[in-house]
């Protein structure tokens, strides 16, 4: 499949699959870029890694392109397609979807505690919180003292919905890049990752603040293997500790 044949395929999908129910405005423009031979042949001259809808859309927010009017943001993408080739290698596509945590909950609250937590592509770690959102199962709720949040999630059948949160000790992040949860700077790029037009509520995608960084930790620079072995034996079990400290 050549490049022009990739970008198409992979915009027309972004659209009717992963974008649809969720952001109107990034299925219309996937949808406009697909169709558009110049647009197509613009991204398919990045790297197939730097091809991707999310990645692409979000240096068009980036730059402040109205990604809601897919004519206009087609029309800034040809226009300035050398600015959108430079500005691809250098990002990435870090997400933050807290929501997983509704469903990993109940099987941690299951676990015999102590926990230690390790997060592999944990981007600023914020998904090595679980014990520090509330949440809505609409069968129940899980709630704990100032909440960064509430995530809901919709459970069906015999889930186990926890009486009490899980008793976690020692957490650890690791990511090829990872980002500072507690540094504003990065909020920007946060942000512009996830669909305008997402509906409230369901979207895990959130960006940092000094209300979610009121408890700090830290994501080392790594990847499961061979970064792992040497940060597991620093894990104290036994010891309360609230911070990610790996130095991989």
């Amino acid at each position: 499949m050549g490049p022009a044949a990739d970008v198409r395929t992979r915009y027309d999908r972004f659209a009717r699959v992963e974008a649809a129910g969720s952001s109107p405005s990034y299925q219309r423009l996937a949808l406009a870029i697909a169709a558009d031979e110049v647009a197509i042949d613009l991204i398919g001259r990045a790297e197939p890694a730097q091809r991707q809808p999310n990645l692409v859309l979000g240096v068009l927010r980036w730059h402040g392109v109205d990604v809601t009017d897919a004519t206009a943001a087609v029309r800034w993408l040809v226009a300035h397609g050398e600015a959108l080739l430079r500005e691809l290698p250098t990002r990435r596509t870090q997400t933050n979807e807290v929501a997983r945590c509704a469903l990993l909950l109940p099987a941690l609250a299951g676990l015999p505690g102590p926990l230690a937590l390790v997060e592999v592509g944990a981007s600023a770690g914020l998904c090595l919180r679980p014990d520090r959102w509330s949440y809505d199962y609409g069968t129940g709720r899980v709630e704990v003292a100032q909440p960064i949040g509430t995530l809901t999630c919709a459970a069906s059948g015999a889930v186990p919905v926890p009486a009490q949160m899980p008793d976690v000790r020692w957490r650890m992040g690791l990511d090829v890049a990872p980002l500072d949860h507690a540094t504003p700077t990065p909020s920007v790029g946060w942000s512009a990752s996830s669909g305008p037009s997402t509906p409230s509520g369901s979207s895990g995608c959130v960006a940092p603040s000094p209300r979610r960084s009121r408890t700090r930790w830290r994501c080392g620079e790594g990847t499961w293997s061979p970064t792992f072995p040497h940060c597991w034996p620093r894990c104290p079990p036994a010891t309360p500790s609230s911070s990610c400290t790996p130095r991989c």
